[in-house]
């Protein structure tokens, strides 16, 4: 039997057809996680968000927040050195939703709050602190290294 171009081209189809079927298993069996259910919600609330950051930013300093060990240390502004601060942090793993915590957080009266982080999974999380101090809603945003 010869090879001609009628056989290429049937070839050539079938090789297309299952690379195609390969692609639909791989885009069907991956899941894709949303960064939050209530996304829409979440929109409709922006501008709450974008305000917190401009009276959190008008303190003068930022929130500082490391983790060193086990712990996660939490600075709030020298302004606000024994004012009533809490608030909710929310920790979100990008790569992991199981990792995502959200705790509640009382700073002392020096500003401070330390939390222990000795059972973290290691990896990069984006950390949204709310937090209420003077009357006041605030939001900080920042990327934390659990080591």
């Amino acid at each position: 039997m010869k090879f001609h171009f009628g056989h290429g081209v049937a070839v050539v189809l079938t090789a297309f057809a299952l690379l195609m079927a390969w692609f639909m298993y791989r885009a069907i069996s991956t899941s894709e996680a949303l960064v939050t259910e209530d996304y829409y919600g979440k929109e409709l609330k922006f501008q709450d968000d974008i305000d917190m950051l401009k009276r959190a930013a008008a303190h003068g300093e930022t929130v500082s927040m490391e983790v060193s060990g086990q712990q996660l240390h939490i600075t709030f502004p020298a302004t606000l050195k024994g004012e009533a601060i809490t608030g909710t942090l929310e920790l979100m793993r990008p790569n992991d939703a199981r990792a995502d915590q959200l705790l509640n957080i009382e700073a002392d009266t020096s500003g401070t709050c330390i939390l222990a982080a000795a059972d973290w999974p290691r990896g990069l999380y984006r950390a949204r602190l709310d937090w209420h101090a003077k009357g006041e809603d605030h939001l900080t945003e920042q990327r934390l290294i659990v080591p």
